[in-house]
Parts: structure tokens; sequence; C-alpha cells
């Protein structure tokens, strides 16, 4: 904002596991889905200074969105956000979202990072496994439950693979962060994200898993 510039910020990892104000924050957009937060997908949320949205025209077209209508001029949109609303709507996602958004306050936000906390520490404990590299911050208070990790000689979808075989499901690839993975000097890395529903035991499972990688793969 010191130098004019307009504040986005990607909000998917951090909204379903731990307490997020965006006013506070002081942002000017804010993104994200349904699908992390224990929702259905194909449907999320954009938060947006009202003047700023105003001033955004839509991406899409269609019933719903329009106000006035002429043949010889630019048709006139409605106000935010029906204006980014064209056409028949996924009702069913909306309302699931919403369903799932009313659950976790229920929850309490403020339990859900201590639980996770709790978890993210044994999570972290990846790094004690020889061969193993954890990227980002060490310490708990600058991340979230969500710990990506490289395993030294053995590619991340051999490392998926290894672990879906023993019944246990992490993300590999890139995750939307090619940059980010440049800067750690890594082509891609392996991601275990945890919830509200694991456990410290199942956190255990995993770390055993991984510590037999390399031997299986003769790394």
């Amino acid at each position: 904002h010191q130098v004019g510039a307009i504040f986005v910020l990607d909000a998917c990892q951090s909204v379903p596991h731990i307490p997020v104000d965006f006013h506070a924050l002081d942002v000017d957009f804010a993104a994200f889905s349904a699908h992390k937060m224990y929702g259905p997908t194909g449907v999320g949320f954009l938060y947006g200074r009202r003047e700023f949205l105003q001033a955004l025209p839509p991406a899409n077209f269609g019933g719903s969105m329009v106000e006035l209508a002429w043949l010889n001029k630019p048709a006139q949109y409605m106000e935010a956000p029906y204006r980014f609303e064209a056409g028949t709507q996924p009702v069913a996602q909306m309302v699931a979202a919403g369903v799932a958004a009313d659950w976790l306050r229920e929850l309490g936000m403020n339990r859900v990072a201590q639980h996770e906390s709790q978890i993210a520490a044994e999570l972290l404990k990846l790094q004690d496994v020889p061969g193993v590299r954890v990227l980002g911050p060490l310490d708990l208070s600058k991340r979230i439950a969500t710990v990506s990790f490289e395993v030294e000689g053995v590619h991340p979808h051999d490392v998926g693979q290894f672990l879906d075989a023993q019944g246990i499901a992490i993300r590999v690839g890139h995750h939307c962060a090619q940059p980010i993975h440049r800067h750690f000097g890594v082509y891609a890395s392996n991601r275990a994200s945890v919830g509200v529903y694991n456990t410290i035991e199942e956190v255990r499972e995993l770390i055993e898993a991984v510590s037999q990688v390399r031997a299986y793969f003769g790394a």
C-alpha cells in the first residue's frame, strides 16, 4: 500500500486452519476455495474492497448480471457482487460451502489452530529422517500444519506412489508454486497436509513410511 500496490491475498491455505481477519490484515482482495475447508469442489470465495469490486469488470457474462442492456451502447452491469455471478449458479455447491463455513465456525478456529499446531509439531519431525529436508520455516509460529519436503534421490511422484500403496495420501508436484521451488533449489516436492480429523498417530505412520522410501528405491 505504501507504494500504491493492490494487495491480493491467497488465503486457501490459511482460512481452514487458523483465525483470519481480512480487515486487520488490511488486504484489498482475498481468495480461498471451499474444498480446502471441507466443502465441495468447484466453488470458492472472493473478498474485496467494495470500491475495487465496483471498478473490476466482469470476466463472465450471462443472466442476472446485467442491469440495463441496449443495442447501441455497452450494457450496464449490476452492482458487485452480482456482476460476477453470471448465469445459473452452482446452487448446491454454494449451499454446501456455507455449511462447511458454519461447521468450522462451530468448531472454533482457535480450537482448530491449537489442534493442528500439536500435529504440526509432530509432522516437523520429518526433518529427523535421514535424507529428508523440510522446506520452509521450522518455527511453528511461522507456519501451519502443511509441510512440504523432499526426499534425497527420489522423485516426488515415486514418493507419492510408495505412500499411496500404504494408504497414505499426500500431494506431490509444484503445488501451484514453481517460483518458490526454484528458490529452494528443488524441481518439485512432497506435501503432507493435516486437518481437524488427523491424529498424531497418523503422522507417526507417515514419518515411518517416509523413512522407508529411500531404501525401497535404492537411493
